[in-house]
């Protein structure tokens, strides 16, 4: 039985074993990058510490972010490995679902930094901490929920994304509303 493909595209099978490949690597490297990031970054105790110096902080900041990406690529891929079982379970998988696959990734990660700086910014708030002025994602057991919702960006990045256009619509609207 052959079946009828065009030139240059990439049979069903070799498509989807691509996307799964892909999307296993991404899961694996993402998960121990993740894990590897929370582990080594260091806690500051407090940010008005004069032992610590702004530099740290901003070293630190940077790392966090780096870490809230890899969050988000993490929960890309996680919403990766449930479309993959799905649409093999029910063998309806299509070629060109192929790139939503590879960009996921990317654009949970960038939904990860974008919560992590609006939970961070106040834009959305989460209450953790013991109420005072401090930041809260400089210690390991404080960056675990900006973890976890940079991973909920990450798995539900399109939602995610739609979110976010409704807010700069309502925010920055230049048209009258009827």
């Amino acid at each position: 039985m052959s079946e009828d493909r065009q030139p240059g595209v990439p049979s069903l099978r070799v498509g989807l074993r691509r996307a799964v490949v892909f999307t296993l690597l991404a899961t694996v490297l993402s998960g121990v990058l993740l894990c590897g990031m929370l582990a080594l970054l260091p806690s500051v105790t407090s940010p008005s510490d004069p032992s610590g110096s702004s530099m740290s902080l901003g070293y630190l900041l940077a790392m966090t972010t780096v870490a809230m990406f890899l969050s988000g690529v993490f929960g890309g891929c996680l919403y990766n490995l449930r479309g993959l079982i799905k649409h093999s379970t029910d063998d309806d998988y299509e070629v060109r679902y192929n790139l939503s696959y590879y960009l996921r990734p990317v654009s949970g990660g960038v939904s990860g930094v974008i919560v992590f700086f609006l939970l961070l910014g106040g834009a959305m708030t989460l209450n953790v901490g013991s109420g005072k002025a401090e930041a809260v994602w400089s210690t390991l057991l404080g960056r675990m929920p900006y973890v976890a919702f940079s991973l909920l960006a990450g798995y539900g990045s399109n939602e995610f994304m739609a979110k976010l256009k409704d807010l700069a619509e309502s925010l920055f609207a230049l048209k009258k509303k009827e």
